[in-house]
């Protein structure tokens, strides 16, 4: 099984598109961040490029796109490596079948496991830092566990629970003392805030924003579903956890750190794989306990979390494999327009184009950030600076999905139009399509309006 996945992660990366809508802001953002841009800038507005994700995203990032592969590729290169490292750390850290049964809850994730998003990364570090709690007389692996859990918080701060949660293991199975748990928190802080120090990473920036998409409330829906999730990791650990032989203290943390670190996974916009981590964290303890027994739910949950990850690997296979050559096309068109109309903004028009706007990447300057603004349109944020633009006619070239109204596309949160009727008054009133091609229109200031 995971030989396909393998497999699959590595004809994702030399697929010509994204996937996810975000993997294209990664890119973006990195890009931008490459260019001399500062991070977390969502106060100036247009183009409204951030996302909720530390300064280490967009770094590794921007270091993998500096190299001599095509944008795309070298996007997701970043994840495959994580993928592909992940793989080998879990080979060492889980020796038993029970625990790697555990580590099976990881396939419904599906392709998030090797997406141009945090995810692999949080993956990886995760292992880190296990694969070091048993040896932590070394001064290296203990370094390598304050670097590994740094970049991790800072990656997502809602992996801060992760990172206390892995602390605690190392108190209890590991006999992490008092010296040791303060050389790594030290290391850890360091590393969480050494991006900071870089001018164009302004860290009360980064605070307002994580403050302020904080308000996004619950999400019922995925509250219900990662609860069942986590449900079914708890059901399968729990009698290993009592053969561990805990105090009822230690038992409890554990339990608590469990619901703790699931809280951050309820928001808007989340999903299964907020809970990754967690999977770790419970196949480790299966691993640390004595017990040869399996739960009876256990080989339920093995043979139903296999039938869907097969399900998931012939879907995705006939996806990669359907869409290579129409995404080529897509490519290769905007490159020729692009050379053609220089200067070229990418808008966005409706859902069903929507992957086409993925490649504003390959696009020179700052692009219209949809994904980002959905996030920001959810928390209150207006677009009059962009509909100003247009109306000043400030760019003399959009390039648009030929197929829908432009800028008709809906916030995924809210099932609104995204952008406002002034917005797509503007852009009608000042902009006229000069060229039709098989899969955009470019549209042109009219001269009046100059």
């Amino acid at each position: 099984m995971m030989g396909a996945y393998i497999a699959l992660a590595f004809a994702y990366l030399i697929f010509p598109n994204f996937y996810d809508h975000i993997e294209s802001s990664v890119s973006s953002i990195s890009k931008s961040f490459l260019d001399g841009d500062n991070l977390y800038s969502f106060l100036k507005g247009w183009p409204y490029s951030s996302l909720v994700y530390g300064p280490y995203m967009f770094i590794f990032e921007a270091f993998f796109i500096s190299s001599n592969l095509p944008l795309i590729e070298a996007s997701k290169t970043l994840s495959f490596i994580a993928f592909f490292l992940s793989y080998l750390l879990i080979r060492k850290v889980y020796k038993k079948n029970q625990s790697l049964n555990v580590l099976i809850l990881l396939l419904p994730a599906g392709f998030i496991l090797f997406w141009n998003r945090p995810e692999p990364l949080i993956i990886l570090f995760t292992l880190i830092s296990l694969y070091h709690l048993n040896s932590l007389e070394s001064l290296m692996s203990r370094l390598a566990i304050g670097i590994s859990l740094g970049v991790l918080v800072n990656l997502k701060v809602s992996m801060l629970p992760i990172a206390m949660f892995i602390m605690l293991i190392g108190i209890i199975l590991s006999r992490m003392n008092l010296i040791f748990f303060l050389q790594i928190l030290m290391i850890s802080a360091i590393i969480i805030f050494l991006p900071f120090f870089s001018k164009q990473i302004d860290f009360s920036d980064y605070l307002t924003f994580i403050f302020s998409v904080s308000t996004e409330g619950i999400d019922y829906w995925i509250f219900i579903t990662n609860l069942i999730y986590l449900t079914i990791i708890l059901f399968y650990i729990w009698p290993f956890l009592e053969n561990l032989k805990l105090s009822n203290i230690h038992f409890q943390l554990i339990i608590a750190f469990f619901i703790i670190s699931f809280i951050p996974s309820i928001k808007p916009g989340a999903g299964i794989w907020h809970l990754l981590p967690l999977v770790l964290i419970a196949a480790y303890l299966v691993e640390s306990a004595n017990s040869k027994t399996e739960s009876p739910i256990g080989s339920h949950i093995f043979s139903a979390v296999c039938l869907l990850s097969f399900i998931f690997i012939i879907y995705f296979s006939g996806v990669l494999l359907t869409k290579q050559s129409h995404w080529n096309k897509v490519k290769y068109e905007l490159v020729q327009l692009s050379n053609e109309f220089p200067g070229l903004k990418m808008g966005v028009s409706n859902l069903e184009s929507y992957g086409e706007t993925f490649y504003r990447a390959l696009l020179e300057g700052d692009q219209l950030d949809a994904p980002s603004f959905m996030d920001l349109n959810f928390i209150g944020k207006k677009d009059s600076d962009f509909a100003e633009i247009l109306e000043r006619c400030e760019h003399e070239f959009f390039i648009i999905p030929n197929n829908g109204a432009p800028f008709s596309l809906e916030n995924f949160y809210t099932q609104e139009p995204l952008f406002s009727n002034l917005v797509k008054k503007n852009f009608n009133d000042n902009y006229s399509p000069i060229k039709n091609s098989s899969h955009y229109n470019v549209y042109q200031c009219i001269p009046s309006k100059k």
